[in-house]
């Protein structure tokens, strides 16, 4: 990811229960940012699969989905969208205002 042509670098999120001095076990969000209301939005590019969860197909593949879900866990009172890798998100997918994104879980588009 660049901005004003410069790489980006993800954004470590820190674990749960972390180890002094290790980055083990935490995660890294590939898109980080604070919306217009100030809500912490993590944004993060998944390989397609059809990992079932809940009787869902997630339209990624089972590492990705464990991944996105320790993202959320790391940092519950974000908001985490997952991008399937190949598509273009379409104008409003993105979107976290109202009802559309909600804390506490991950957001497929």
């Amino acid at each position: 990811m660049t901005k004003l042509g410069k790489q980006v670098k993800e954004t470590y999120i820190r674990p749960s229960n972390p180890i002094p001095g290790s980055t083990k076990g935490g995660s890294y969000a590939d898109l980080t940012f604070r919306s217009p209301n100030g809500e912490i939005v993590q944004i993060n590019t998944v390989d397609k699969g059809n990992f079932i969860s809940n009787g869902k197909n997630t339209g990624m593949i089972e590492r990705e989905w464990v991944n996105a879900n320790r993202i959320q866990a790391d940092d519950p009172g974000s908001k985490v969208i997952t991008v399937r890798k190949g598509d273009v998100p379409q104008s409003g997918d993105l979107k976290v205002e109202g009802n559309n994104a909600q804390k506490g879980q991950v957001i497929c588009r």
